[in-house]
């Protein structure tokens, strides 16, 4: 479901180059969970950003769902995203002046409110569908964001750091959300420097300096 051959990324040029990624090789299979961990500045969310189509890499190539990310235009690559790469970040990143049902609408590709209404229910958040992000608290602001990532049912969801800002009482409802999803058949790559989400997992990659340290089932 995600490949990515040889995949190294360069910021910067001349002597004050730093390379985030060095010659990565990372795969996902069809359904699978893996987490994605290490720290902080290993790599990891760079990686994360790259299999999603939104960095591309110095080098390498990057595969999902049958779709050579990079080898598409601009305007292919992101019309990929949208339909098959459901993205959760850390800081939420939810439209304040939009509802709950109205930030997961805004990122349907025609679903009906019908469906997005159904999946804000789905993720507890029913009673609060009609409030702004600033009036939810941070576990309910990053479910909002859970339910914008499945309504357009994409086969791979990518979670950048997603409990990184939540107690543990959220961190398990949103890994349990996540969980949910895998179960239903969905793959799932998470990027952690924690260790909560390792009892969900199928993998564990870690990541070192920009290099797989390991790979474990």
């Amino acid at each position: 479901m995600v490949d990515a051959v040889g995949v190294s990324k360069r910021y910067g040029r001349g002597t004050n180059a730093i390379e985030a990624l060095v010659d990565v090789s990372f795969s996902a299979r069809p359904g699978e969970f893996v987490v994605v961990n290490g720290p902080s500045g290993c790599g990891k969310s760079t990686l994360l950003m790259a299999l999603g189509g939104m960095l591309r890499p110095t080098r390498g190539s990057v595969t999902v769902d049958g779709t050579d990310v990079y080898g598409a235009t601009n305007a292919e690559r992101a019309a990929f995203r949208a339909s098959a790469i459901g993205f959760v970040f850390q800081m939420f990143h939810l439209v304040p002046y939009l509802s709950v049902l109205d930030n997961v609408l805004l990122a349907s590709r025609g679903a009906e409110r019908g469906r997005a209404a159904a999946l804000v229910e789905s993720v507890g958040l029913a009673d609060r569908r009609a409030h702004r992000p600033a009036q939810l608290s941070a576990g309910e602001r990053q479910r909002a964001a859970i339910a914008r990532a499945l309504v357009n049912q994409p086969p791979v969801i990518l979670a950048d750091e997603p409990t990184g800002s939540l107690d543990p009482e959220n961190e398990t409802a949103v890994l349990d959300l996540l969980a949910s999803y895998h179960g239903a058949g969905g793959t799932v790559v998470l990027v952690t420097h924690g260790a909560a989400a390792l009892r969900y997992c199928d993998r564990n990659v870690r990541i070192v300096a920009g290099r797989i340290e390991s790979d474990e089932i």
